[in-house]
């Protein structure tokens, strides 16, 4: 993204972020599209905007098709009509947040409901690969918490130099995280210590 489109793109996020909770959903829709004309011209909304709007139109389309239909039947037969009007590309979008709400929907569940539940969505491999990256989250997030905690330990101890910590938080960290997690760590703890330092 050009630098120009950039910055205008920031300004229209902090705008957007200031619009405030509604019920309206029509209004809201309206306002983001005033927004987005407030902020860019016709051809970069066209780049940056168009998928998402037709998705927002098409969930208030969905919301007014819902009150309109007299059963659930209709509903659904209305809906798979109106679906069948959207290009591939919208419809494969469509399906894909589907699923992907599906998918987050089971994060909740025990481990044999969200692998039941999961495998009927995306099939029985797939499923599995999706467990093995929970457990391997799991671990890492475990492997987080006890570093930080241990971390936390190093810093307060007064009886260490500054070099003394820093070295012993480098070989702490080393064995628990690849170079990769490194980076992901070194941002935790920028984090870790601005919330540590803004604690009373």
């Amino acid at each position: 993204m050009e630098p120009t489109l950039f910055k205008k793109f920031i300004q229209y996020k902090a705008a957007l972020a200031e619009l405030g909770a509604t019920e309206d959903f029509n209004a809201l829709h309206q306002r983001i599209l005033a927004l987005q004309a407030r902020f860019f011209t016709v051809e970069e909304q066209q780049r940056l905007f168009v998928e998402e709007n037709q998705m927002r139109e098409l969930a208030l389309r969905q919301r007014e098709l819902k009150q309109i239909a007299q059963s659930p039947e209709e509903y659904l037969q209305m809906w798979q009509q109106e679906l069948a009007q959207l290009s591939p590309e919208l419809q494969k979008s469509y399906h894909n947040a589907n699923l992907l709400t599906a998918l987050n929907e089971t994060n909740s569940m025990d481990a044999q409901s969200q692998f039941l539940v999961r495998a009927s969505l995306v099939g029985t491999e797939a499923s599995q690969r999706l467990a093995a990256l929970d457990e391997k989250r799991a671990h890492f997030e475990q492997s987080v918490q006890s570093y930080m905690l241990a971390r936390a330990e190093i810093i307060d101890n007064e009886s260490l130099s500054e070099y003394d910590r820093e070295q012993a938080i480098a070989e702490l960290r080393e064995p628990l995280f690849n170079s990769r997690q490194i980076r992901r760590i070194e941002v935790l703890e920028r984090i870790y210590d601005q919330n540590r330092a803004l604690t009373p």
